[in-house]
Parts: C-alpha cells; sequence; structure tokens
C-alpha cells in the first residue's frame, strides 16, 4: 500500500513537471519567434527588396526545417511538438504579413486571418499540436470578428463553417486519447466559445431570427454536454452543459419583452426570400445535430432525463411561429420561463440538489425583476414581489436542508 501511494506522487510530480517543460518551451518557441521578426523589422528599411523576401522566408523554412527533424527524431516528445508546432504556426502568420509589406499586397485583416489559418491547418496535424490547435481556433474566431458583414455574410461564415469543421477530428482524438489533460478541458471551454461568436457575427440580414439562432446553438451545447463522455467528468470540464443551460435561459429572458414580438409581428418574415440566408442555414445546421441528440439520449436513458430547457429549440420555435401571427407569443415565452424554473426547483428538491433549487429560484428571480421593471406596477407592489421570492429562497433551502438532517439521522 505504501509503495502503491508512493508511486501515485511520483507519477503526479513527473506530470506536474512534465507539463511545466512544455508550458516553457511553447513560451520559449513564441518569444524566439518575436525576437527574430523584431530584429528583422529593426533593419528592415535599409534591406533591398531581394534581401526582404529572402528574410521574410527565413522564418518559415526553419520552422518547416525544425518540424521535419521532430518528425524524424523527436516524434514521441510531446514537448519538441508542441514547440516546433506554435512556432511554424507563427512564422506562417509572419511571413504572409512580411511578404505583402515587400510587394505591396493589398487586403483586408479578415483575408489575412482567413490564409493564415487555412495554411495553418495542416500543422495541427503533422505535430499533433494541441496548443496550435488552441490558437488555430482563436484564429478563426478573429476572422469571424474581424470580417465585414457585408462580406462575411454571403462567403465569410460558410468560411468559418469549413475552416471549424476542419479543425474538430483533432478536438476528436483529444477526447479519445487525453480526455484527462488540461489542453484537453481548454479545448472544452474554446470551441463552444469560438462557435458562439462566429454565430454572432452572421446577424444582419434578418436580427429577427438571430432568437432561434442563439436558442438551437444553445440546445445543441447542452444536449453534447449530456452525452455519455461528459457524464463522468467533472462539472467544471462540462463547459458544453454550463455554456447551453445559461445560454437558454438568457436569451429566452432577452426575448421576453413585448417589443421584440411586437416587432417580430409587425415586420413579419417572408420565408420565401430568407429560405437561403444564413441566419436560416446556420439554425438547420444546429437543429439537426440537436434532434438527433435529442432521440439518442430518450432511446439511450428515458424522455424524462431531458432537462427543462434542452427542447426548447422545439418550443422556441413554435412560439416564434404563433408570434409571427399574435401577440400572445409573449405571454406564452414568459409562461415558458416560469415554467423551466418551477420544474428545476422540483428536480432539485427530489434529487436533493442545492445547486438545483437555487438554479431555479435565480430563474424566477430573474423573471420577476425583468416583468416588476417592465410594467407600471407601483413601488408597494413591486416590493411585495420582491418579498415573496425571497421568502420562496428561505422556504425551499430551508426545507431541503431539514430533509437533508433527516436523511442523516
Amino acid at each position: 500500500m505504501a509503495g502503491s501511494i508512493s508511486d501515485y506522487y511520483h507519477k503526479k510530480d513527473i506530470n506536474a513537471g512534465h507539463r511545466l517543460i512544455v508550458i516553457f518551451s511553447i513560451v520559449g518557441a513564441t518569444l524566439i519567434g518575436g525576437g527574430i521578426v523584431l530584429i528583422i523589422a529593426s533593419n528592415w528599411d535599409q534591406l533591398s527588396q531581394l534581401t526582404k523576401t529572402i528574410l521574410a522566408f527565413m522564418p518559415l523554412i526553419l520552422g518547416q526545417l525544425l518540424m521535419v527533424f521532430v518528425l524524424l527524431r523527436k516524434n514521441k516528445n510531446q514537448t519538441w511538438r508542441e514547440s516546433s508546432g506554435v512556432f511554424q504556426l507563427l512564422t506562417i502568420g509572419a511571413t504572409i504579413s512580411l511578404v505583402s509589406q515587400v510587394y505591396y499586397i493589398p487586403g483586408r485583416l479578415d483575408q489575412f486571418m482567413l490564409m493564415w489559418m487555412a495554411l495553418s491547418l495542416p500543422v495541427i496535424y503533422l505535430m499533433r499540436s494541441s496548443v496550435a490547435s488552441l490558437l488555430y481556433l482563436i484564429g478563426i474566431m478573429f476572422y469571424a470578428i474581424f470580417t465585414d458583414s457585408e462580406i462575411y455574410l454571403p462567403y465569410g461564415f460558410f468560411y468559418f463553417l469549413v475552416l471549424f469543421l476542419a479543425g474538430l477530428p483533432y478536438y476528436l482524438h483529444l477526447i479519445r486519447t487525453k480526455s484527462g489533460s488540461i489542453l484537453t478541458t481548454i479545448h472544452h471551454w474554446v470551441i463552444p466559445f469560438v462557435l458562439l461568436i462566429g454565430s454572432i457575427s452572421i446577424g444582419d440580414q434578418n436580427d429577427l431570427l438571430m432568437f432561434l439562432v442563439f436558442i438551437s446553438l444553445y440546445c445543441l451545447f447542452e444536449l453534447i454536454g449530456n452525452i455519455h463522455y461528459f457524464d463522468h467528468l467533472h462539472p467544471r470540464k462540462n463547459s458544453y452543459l454550463f455554456i447551453g443551460s445559461i445560454g437558454v435561459i438568457i436569451t429566452l429572458l432577452v426575448v421576453s419583452y413585448k417589443d421584440y414580438w411586437q416587432k417580430l409581428s409587425e415586420k413579419g418574415i417572408d420565408l420565401s426570400e430568407t429560405f437561403l440566408i444564413p441566419e436560416i442555414l446556420a439554425i438547420a445546421i444546429f437543429i439537426l445535430p440537436a434532434c438527433y441528440l435529442t432521440y439518442r439520449q430518450i432511446v439511450k436513458k428515458s424522455f424524462h432525463s431531458l432537462s427543462p430547457t434542452q427542447p426548447a429549440f422545439v418550443i422556441a420555435i413554435i412560439i416564434f411561429l404563433i408570434g409571427l401571427q399574435s401577440s400572445l407569443a409573449v405571454i406564452l415565452i414568459n409562461v415558458y420561463i416560469f415554467i423551466i424554473g418551477l420544474l428545476i426547483i422540483f428536480k432539485g428538491m427530489k434529487t436533493d440538489h442545492l445547486g438545483k433549487l437555487n438554479y431555479g429560484l435565480v430563474i424566477i428571480t430573474f423573471l420577476v425583476i425583468f416583468r416588476v421593471f417592465d410594467t407600471n406596477l407601483s413601488f408597494a407592489l413591486r416590493g411585495l414581489l420582491f418579498l415573496i421570492v425571497g421568502v420562496g429562497f428561505f422556504i425551499t433551502n430551508f426545507q431541503l436542508l431539514k430533509k437533508r438532517k433527516a436523511h442523516e439521522k
């Protein structure tokens, strides 16, 4: 027993030391790349065009030679793979930038990011570099941010999706081979955030449809967070469940005001004209896998395993279609939020889960706050509503704690 404990802590120390070596190696590779660029830049104006061209490609060639060396001699060493992968990714961007400057090639920032990320994609798979993968994902996120909406909507969103999907196989490889790695955990958080930013950028042609884009995306996140792989992970590693659940509630609260539904009924949506716009495309892309995951969860577990927020994309579409013709939609959306809060409270009490109980109470509290300040209620009535909600917090928490003590006895 003593030997096993000793071996455990010995391996733990080795792993911690290994992570530090990888981190410092990546930092070193980044500093070396930056140093080379700064040294070249300091004498840039005095150099001839040919010399500038040679120097522009030199970091890229050095990075490629380093990659060849690592693949042939240090292929099993993660530190070498990560360092060389990051160095090569940075030199690709530096070379594109320098060549553009030497030959006065005009271009936009989004075009630069698109070319840089497209050329950097093979580096991730060749070097099996997780840090390069993270930098790539962040890069395509900035591509979506920097792209002008008029350019992004016809083609940019498609390019973003292609680049995003091209990087997913490496993420799936990490899940299969290094599920406990800190870099895999970071991927769990970065990937939904990148997809969310890329989706926000499409809202231009018909912003009313963005409600369905966000609802379908957040429901997809939550359903992904409920697949078997994430069931056994610590909650802090299950970003999909956290972002999805919170995102659904926030989106529903945002559209719980009557202004959105008045605008929807007045403006309307001509489906024949909007059928192929990016918002509709995004909704379809998110809803199809959401439907599949919902079906799979019901078959493998049960219908009752679905959380109150997971089927929100179906209910939201129904309410949205009603909202095109009737003002009843604003009432339905508020009732739905209230029901979600109640169901989560009941589930928390049934499973003796204090976190779920208070989460449901917080949802109802925010709904009350939104409606209190959205209506012309007197201060006395507003105060009364807050008192009722506050008393509800105390009573439900007290009852759950009392139940826990009874079970302990």
